[in-house]
């Protein structure tokens, strides 16, 4: 009997490694593609993307972008501004483009614009 939950026990731990394996596997390019272009997203925050149905991936470019530029984005600020109905990638293209031609433009009148 003991060696019967011990099996038991094992095949559910098993199971739920193998679940952990994937879900890391899945979001690992994504976050792999952000710390290597210097805009690092953790995996709580990929996680919470999915599962609140934000495309994680256009999110993680559009900081890219962003921080490439030199323009401080945060996901949960390009994460709220898709979940409200904005053009994610329009928006941050207009911050490049201000901060290019000298203008001050913050995220917030980018979003409201």
């Amino acid at each position: 009997m003991p060696q019967t939950i011990t099996l038991v026990l094992g095949v559910f731990a098993l199971i739920f490694l193998l679940i952990v394996v994937g879900i890391a596997l899945a979001f690992f390019g994504t976050w792999l593609k952000a710390r290597t272009n210097g805009a690092p997203v953790t995996f709580a925050n990929l996680i919470g993307m999915r599962l609140g149905g934000v495309p994680y991936n256009l999110v993680v470019e559009a900081r890219i972008t962003g921080v490439k530029a030199g323009i401080p984005l945060t996901v949960d600020k390009i994460a709220a501004h898709y979940l409200a109905g904005g053009n994610v990638v329009p928006t941050v293209q207009a911050l490049v483009a201000a901060q290019k031609a000298g203008i001050v433009l913050d995220w917030d009148r980018a979003c409201a614009i």
